[in-house]
């Protein structure tokens, strides 16, 4: 039996406080979201990036040992313990031991359920998932209170002593995050009880220590990072209530009790000035409260309170309009500094070499995907895009075109051979850290011990959360070796590479590079920073966020933001991790009710609606109103200035609707089977203008004109006139911006979030139509910064015949983004972007210097007609060591008036060297640019 939290009454004010805020708050949250669809339902095109990344991933993940990943687990519990620890972050002596596991468990669940129409794969994953799972629970037997970790108890003496200790509710939060992936995602029947034991011993303790010394204590103790602990107990709440509706576990303990522990997490230091609209972020560090903000999310959706979704929204619009780079992604050593202050990290090369924490970009990408499904803005569908190809695809180590470039691994020096992370006055030599005789070796945690002592400008009022020491701790590691590995580990392509930083400055790249902390890619056996977790959850679940659905209530649902009862079947809380996107970070692995499509509207079948947000080549599976229907998407984002879409429609023959065939020719299509649906179709802020041919936009206008588009879209064959709104299968193509009907709607909305939110729906533009009725109100957000102009949809539908083929043509701006810096010094620091891409000047002296004319990008941006090497400033010449490679894909040449470069996406580049920013030298129109 689970063990559960005592029912004891908590008598501390600020405790009643808590249950107050919570109050009656079991199903008591919005009734209708935008869905997610399940992992199960999406297949990745063998042939798309994703897929090879996805597949480079599993590679990794089916290499880890389980006995090793025990090991540490077993030795705090006192059980025999086979096998070795591994090294890093997972190393005998590291605090934080055990955090990756966490992360592990929960790339296994989306893993495993990616792989639901591949038996085999699907069988190695649960086979290490039952192993894993096994001997976790063994432990946590032998622990007897429901206690688990891979550190002992005397960790969490030294946090409520306020002593130094290395972050023990983030390895926590870890851990029940994995398990309530497993229970949800792959169904392993042990997970669930074996995360409410953990949740009733660590709700328990904290609730004594609040008795024992009170809230102001507390809050001392929430100084010290500790993740998502009120994200994964606020999902816990959502599930444990769904699992008593059905009656599948009995428990003494309610949503409200797990509710109650979850609000202990909610830091009112951070909590209270996001819902008061205040940028507090200066100095603070960034996952600490990336994570803290996914569990605001997943607060407002399990308890309705509105004052969440706020602190959310908020946030979001702070470090996105004040906080970031172009990627998408913020803050530099880990750390956010002013707002709009960047440069102080892209103009230093120490700084700029610790640009963007990856784990950071994942858990941004959650927040993103829950406001997507809270308000259908397909303004955090192009954030979302920008942020995976840009700050995920890159971060994992894939074979790349080097231009002559060598990888720091591929030189002969010792020195080059083994680096160690986090551990000051620590180095091994080569040969006393691996065997003469052995041929490949798995090298330590990377990054050199003699720099963690150098003098590292970093954020105003930063103080180093991650690591106890500034910024190592004083800890010995364990050096894996692995005897058994036959292969060169360390070449691109091979699996377990990962990086911590995205480097956005002008003097390195993504591999070696003495002024980063982590000196660049990881090494599979001896590494496991939590950028490794989260990098694993990322790539094990690439095929989520590309599709949602929504149905419509049903007319007898009032829709009440404070009066609504939870139903699994009409719930968006999907079961990879809530409306928040899965793990920790960027995308989610969610399941979705898809059944619940078949709601009917007025007795008839109601439409539901597909959005189609990212533009990956893949196959969705979809149940409409009882009939399976396949939509088979082909994208290309790279070949040349406009990126395309092919959809083909397919529906069995056995659909009941009678179906009228449309073709360009009257030729017969497909089986003849019919269904109906609305198509939403994201037309992103990048689409290219008429205007944008002869000079570069300055100020934002609305990509809503369709007559100023030079986008094309085709229905089997027949484009259609957009700025006509024709009929397209029965009914109107129409480009709508949601934003701007629902701000019809409540012209009187604060241009800010405060304490209360409105709440309203958008009203359908003709009867046809199904309204949106979402839970929040997007005339209430500001856009982000980048992208210059308002994402809309254009909608399409909702008859759709067996066989039918939509394509769209989507011609890419080619435009430049001023760093998100406001002192004049910094103005001529600007990113190029091409599409959702920000494109990379690869160069290999450190040069970022272009000249030419901001306005005049576009021309200044050709397509590569030859392979030939590079050379910073000189594109024509040879690079490197002269040997001519091809380019990376996407890669377009930047002519100025006398120098030139290669550029390509930087989620595209893998060991290249590269400037993420240009300084802009303004030289007039280029009449006269750098030769050919």
């Amino acid at each position: 039996m689970p063990y559960l939290i005592p029912q004891i009454t908590f008598i501390c004010i600020s405790t009643i406080l808590i249950l107050f805020l919570v109050g009656d708050a079991s199903g008591q949250h919005p009734s209708s979201f935008i869905q997610p669809f399940s992992l199960s339902d999406v297949d990745l095109d063998e042939s798309s990036e994703f897929s090879k990344n996805e597949a480079l991933n599993h590679d990794y993940l089916l290499v880890l040992d389980v006995d090793n990943l025990l090991y540490n687990f077993r030795m705090t519990a006192g059980l025999p313990a086979p096998g070795q620890s591994y090294g890093g972050w997972e190393g005998s002596n590291v605090e934080v031991r055990g955090q990756f596991i966490g992360h592990y468990l929960s790339a296994l669940a989306f893993a495993s359920k990616s792989a639901s129409n591949n038996d085999d794969a699907k069988h190695e994953f649960q086979t290490q998932s039952d192993a894993l799972l096994q001997g976790l629970s063994e432990c946590q037997a032998a622990h007897g209170d429901g206690y688990l970790s891979a550190f002992p108890k005397e960790h969490f003496d030294r946090l409520e002593a306020l002593q130094p200790v290395w972050a023990p509710f983030y390895v926590i939060h870890k851990i029940m995050q994995g398990l309530l992936d497993q229970h949800q995602l792959a169904a392993q029947p042990q997970a669930f009880e074996m995360l409410t034991s953990m949740a009733g011993y660590f709700c328990t303790w904290s609730e004594r220590v609040i008795i024992d010394h009170g809230i102001d204590h507390w809050h001392h103790v929430l100084e010290n990072e500790f993740g998502g602990m009120n994200d994964v107990l606020y999902k816990l709440s959502i599930e444990e209530e769904r699992q008593n509706k059905k009656k599948k576990y009995s428990s003494s303990v309610s949503s409200n009790s797990w509710a109650a522990c979850a609000a202990l997490f909610d830091k009112p230091a951070w909590f209270d000035p996001l819902v008061q609209n205040q940028d507090v972020l200066s100095g603070l560090h960034a996952n600490t409260h990336l994570a803290q903000v996914n569990g605001f999310a997943s607060r407002f959706e399990a308890t309705g309170d509105e004052t969440a979704a706020a602190a959310v929204v908020n946030f979001f619009n702070i470090v996105t309009n004040r906080h970031s780079y172009s990627t998408g992604g913020s803050n530099w050593f880990e750390h956010w500094g002013d707002g709009q202050s960047l440069g102080d990290a892209i103009d230093n090369a120490d700084a700029a070499a610790n640009t963007q924490e990856s784990c950071t970009t994942y858990n941004i990408l959650k927040i993103a995907r829950s406001l997507f499904t809270w308000t259908a803005r397909a303004d955090f569908a192009d954030f979302y895009e920008r942020a995976i190809l840009n700050g995920v695809l890159g971060i994992q180590r894939t074979k790349s075109a080097t231009f002559g470039q060598r990888h720091h691994h591929h030189d002969d020096a010792q020195d080059h051979s083994m680096h160690f992370t986090h551990a000051p006055n620590l180095h091994l030599s080569l040969e006393e850290s691996r065997p003469e005789k052995l041929t490949s070796t798995e090298r330590a945690m990377i990054a050199a011990a003699d720099a963690v002592h150098a003098v590292h400008p970093r954020p105003a009022h930063h103080s180093v959360v991650s690591w106890p020491d500034d910024p190592a701790t004083n800890i010995t590691s364990n050096l894996f070796i692995n005897s058994n590995v036959t292969v060169t580990d360390d070449e691109p392509g091979q699996p377990g590479q990962y990086i911590y930083y995205m480097p956005l400055g002008h003097e390195g790249g993504k591999g070696e590079n003495p002024r980063a902390w982590t000196h660049g890619w990881g090494d599979r056996f001896n590494t496991f920073w939590c950028c490794y977790g989260s990098a694993v959850e990322s790539f094990s679940k690439l095929a989520d966020s590309i599709y949602f659905w929504y149905q419509h209530p049903s007319p007898s649902s009032s829709f009440n933001s404070t009066n609504t009862s939870f139903s699994s079947s009409s719930s968006s809380f999907n079961a990879g991790s809530g409306g928040g996107g899965g793990g920790d970070g960027g995308g989610g692995g969610g399941e979705s009710m898809n059944e619940s499509s078949n709601i009917r509207h007025g007795g008839a079948p109601y439409p539901p609606i597909l959005f189609v947000n990212q533009f990956v080549s893949s196959t969705l599976r979809w149940k409409v109103n009882e009939e399976d229907v396949v939509i088979k998407q082909s994208a290309d984002l790279y070949s040349n200035n406009v990126a395309t879409s092919r959809v083909v429609i397919t529906i069995p023959a056995s659909a009941t609707i009678a179906a009228r065939t449309r073709t360009a020719d009257n030729t017969t299509r497909g089986s003849g089977a019919s269904v109906n649906f609305y198509l939403y179709w994201r037309l992103p802020s990048w689409l290219k203008n008429e205007e944008d041919d002869v000079v570069h936009r300055t100020s934002p206008t609305s990509t809503s004109s369709s007559t100023k588009m030079k986008l094309a879209v085709r229905i089997n064959g027949e484009t259609l006139d957009l700025s006509a709104s024709p009929r397209v299968h029965g009914t109107h193509a129409q480009t709508i911006s949601i934003e701007k009907e629902q701000e019809k709607q409540q012209q009187e909305a604060p241009s800010s979030f405060s304490r209360s939110l409105a709440f309203s729906s958008l009203v359908p533009s003709s009867a046809t139509r199904p309204p949106l009725q979402l839970p929040l109100s997007s005339s209430s957000f500001k856009p982000p910064k980048f992208g210059k102009d308002s994402s809309d949809y254009i909608i399409l539908g909702p008859e759709w015949n067996d066989g039918d083929v939509l394509e769209v043509d989507m011609p890419m701006r080619i435009t430049v983004e001023n760093l998100n810096d406001s002192h004049p010094e910094k103005q001529n620091l600007k990113a190029i972007m091409m599409g959702p891409f920000q494109m990379a000047g690869l160069t290999d002296n450190g040069d970022r210097e272009i000249d030419i004319d901001p306005e005049y990008i576009e021309k200044a941006v050709t397509m590569l007609e030859n392979n030939n090497s590079y050379s910073s400033g000189h594109g024509g010449d040879k690079g490197g060591d002269g040997v001519e490679n091809s380019y990376p894909k996407g890669a377009r040449l930047l002519s100025g008036k006398t120098k030139k470069y290669v550029i390509a996406p930087i989620g595209q580049l893998i060991d290249e060297k590269y400037t993420a920013y240009f300084d802009f030298v303004p030289v007039g129109p280029p009449g006269a640019v750098a030769s050919q």
